[in-house]
């Protein structure tokens, strides 16, 4: 092996190396999503029971078309984040790769 055809592959290597670093942080954020999402929707339903909770048991009152609304706004939320983090900007981040493209979509029926 010349000098050279060490370098080459040596490069090869570490070009491998850095799409699968690449391919594990993608992961790392898909996970990351998910986590968050799931803590926006817990955080979200604690706090319209714990509204309702109020309202029932104390003088102050909130309507029950309020609590509806706002469990609808934490839905659209939650749903938009995860969506998001878990499936547009992953496939976006994939394709910034020069000849490389990962792809991290849900299967197409």
């Amino acid at each position: 092996m010349t000098e050279q055809e060490f370098k080459d592959r040596e490069l090869e290597l570490r070009r491998q190396e850095l799409e699968l670093q690449r391919a594990r942080l993608f992961v790392e954020f898909a996970r990351f999503g998910f986590t968050g999402t799931l803590a926006a929707g817990i955080v979200g339903l604690a706090l319209i029971f714990g509204l309702a909770a109020l309202s029932a048991s104390t003088s102050f009152k909130i309507d029950g078309w309020a609590l509806v609304a706002m469990a609808f706004a934490i839905l659209i939320g939650v749903t938009t984040f995860g969506y998001l983090s878990l499936w547009q900007a992953p496939n976006l981040a994939a394709k910034f790769g020069r000849d490389m493209q990962i792809g991290l979509r849900p299967s197409e029926k």
